[in-house]
């Protein structure tokens, strides 16, 4: 799961990194959130 340490790291320079990442965009899905769904049940409604 994709995590920072606010408020000790700069959120924005963080998840443009992460967006930044090459990976496939399913894995970025799971890192994202789609792997903190599957933990606590809950489902994140995607655009």
């Amino acid at each position: 799961m994709f995590a920072t340490d606010y408020p000790f790291a700069d959120i924005k320079a963080q998840t443009d990194w992460f967006r930044g990442v090459d990976l496939p965009r399913e894995d970025k899905e799971k890192i994202a959130f789609r792997n903190a769904e599957k933990l606590s049940r809950i489902k994140v409604p995607v655009k």
